[in-house]
């Protein structure tokens, strides 16, 4: 029932008939004064916090620290990495054995700093770790490190550190049930971490060993597992390259492939159900299969990104700089039968997982029958999700929006934002799933649309700020279109062979939002 409802007396007093403005459906309902909406916006608390002060939100660093970690880049001069980082100056070290004799080969490069992807990795968490102690206090911090096992850190005493051996590495149910199981905090945690926390971690960063494999599935899992329950925790995965110990294994081929990329969506789902976001960094010029992994970033409105070491060593990260507002977000879209939606049918639902503030939903629709109203139509939004407490909400949005039959009436008031993060959000959904022929259509004819529509300075600022993110998408596709004619891929091979860069921009496509046609 809405604003907008008409409701019939009948012979009861206290009973009313009501016809859903949507469906048609005739509803006998008991109401008393007040209850009939009388604003669009409608809010109801559907069940309280089930929160306790024993599971607070959580920050999970998952981080590889398999032989490849040790790989060094050679840097001239110095690097800004944290100070707590060790770095390796050539001369220097070469000075303490030569007494301050040079002794470079010709033309070999002098004043050289050499720096390992974990340093670089040590540097970027150290940074986190105290953006959280400063900015996010109620986050408890836990470090995950990953080579051919999983050990957990959740706090500064050995009672705090776990390990899972190889052999128990290929049971994701065993995994996620041994993580759900373990009462990190024991009721030790108050609504703010003791700084000794955060301490003991940092400490605990910088006495990381590389060495083994890459149990990156296993690692994930377990993740999810602590974090079960923990509504709007957050997880950053950091690694360098393929998984290959373990459940999702990424290091093999046919049906053994398909099978670990199945642990990815079940993860992802996992992820999503528990309010729990996900963001992957990838080291640049490393294959981590990046259509894999982006999956749980895709799913909980988590971040990914593909740096070189020295950017990662030396920059923010900023995983919670854009907190998590609401999860298990749902939304269903109500309209007349004369309009049906992406699905064909007049009603809609959405399902979102993880919202920010920033966080935008788009949705088009379009006649399907002949519309009796010709001056407007109902539009009725019915979001449900639940708060970092536990709570759960369901929000009712009910509209009636003016409509016209004239081309050139509709386009003058055109929302040119509105209408180019939908798109982008379209072609990069078709993209995802190998359609880049349908994905191009869609972007040139917005194109197309948005050129009409600019009749003011801001509107051209808009348009041109689309083209600029059109033309990031758009660049793989062209490049994967001429090799289709060559290799002739289906919509399948096109998501097995796609780069990670590729994978990279089509999530990152997904979830942006309406500020970037902001003009900066």
């Amino acid at each position: 029932m809405n604003k907008y409802s008409s409701l019939k007396p009948t012979s009861d007093k206290d009973t009313f008939l009501w016809i859903c403005e949507f469906c048609d459906t005739e509803n006998k309902v008991i109401l008393e004064e007040g209850e009939v909406p009388t604003t669009q916006c409608s809010q109801y608390i559907v069940s309280g916090s089930t929160n306790t002060k024993n599971k607070p939100r959580l920050a999970i660093f998952c981080i590889d620290i398999s032989g490849s970690m040790c790989v060094s880049t050679e840097v001239q001069g110095k690097v800004n990495l944290h100070p707590r980082a060790k770095v390796h100056d050539l001369y220097n070290e070469f000075s303490s054995f030569t007494e301050g004799m040079a002794q470079w080969l010709p033309g070999q490069s002098q004043n050289v700093t050499y720096i390992s992807r974990m340093q670089c990795v040590q540097s970027a968490v150290h940074r986190e770790l105290e953006n959280l102690a400063k900015n996010f206090p109620d986050y408890y911090p836990v470090l995950i490190t990953f080579n051919q096992e999983v050990t957990t850190y959740a706090g500064t005493s050995n009672n705090d550190i776990r390990t899972i051996s190889e052999e128990l590495l290929f049971d994701s149910d065993t995994i996620y049930a041994n993580a759900e199981g373990w009462n990190i905090f024991n009721g030790k945690v108050s609504s703010k971490v003791d700084p000794s926390v955060y301490e003991g971690m940092i400490d605990t960063v910088y006495n990381l060993m590389e060495g083994g494999g890459t149990a990156l599935g296993p690692a994930i899992m377990y993740a999810l597992g602590l974090a079960s329950g923990a509504y709007g925790s957050k997880i950053l995965v950091c690694t360098d390259g393929l998984a290959n110990i373990g459940i999702g294994n990424l290091d093999g081929t046919g049906a053994e492939l398909e099978g670990s990329s199945a642990i990815y969506s079940k993860m992802a789902e996992i992820a999503k159900k528990n309010g729990v976001s996900v963001s992957v960094i990838s080291i640049r010029g490393e294959d981590c299969s990046m259509e894999n992994l982006g999956k749980l970033s895709d799913a909980t409105n988590g971040d990914v990104d593909i740096l070189d070491p020295i950017e990662l060593g030396t920059r923010s990260v900023n995983v919670l700089s854009i907190p998590v507002i609401a999860t298990n977000v749902s939304i269903t879209l109500n309209a007349r039968k004369e309009l049906k939606f992406v699905n064909g049918e007049s009603q809609y639902i959405e399902e979102y997982g993880n919202v920010t503030a920033e966080s935008d939903a788009t949705f088009s629709f379009q006649p399907f029958n002949p519309i009796e109203d010709k001056n407007k139509i109902l539009f009725q939004a019915q979001i449900t999700f639940t708060l970092p407490d536990g709570s759960k909400h369901l929000r009712i949005y009910t509209k009636e929006q003016p409509i016209t039959e004239n081309r050139d009436i509709s386009e003058q008031n055109l929302h040119s934002n509105i209408v180019g993060i939908h798109s982008l959000h379209e072609s990069a959904t078709l993209a995802q799933l190998g359609d880049y022929q349908q994905a191009r259509i869609n972007l040139i004819s917005v194109q197309r649309l948005l050129q009409r529509g600019m009749k003011s300075k801001n509107d051209q600022k808009e348009y041109i700020n689309f083209i600029k993110q059109a033309e990031r998408l758009d660049g793989f596709m062209r490049e994967a279109q001429h090799l289709d004619t060559v290799l002739k891929q289906t919509n399948q091979t096109r998501k097995q062979t796609r780069d990670d860069a590729a994978a990279r921009n089509i999530v990152k496509m997904k979830k942006l939002t309406k500020s970037v046609f902001t003009d900066k």
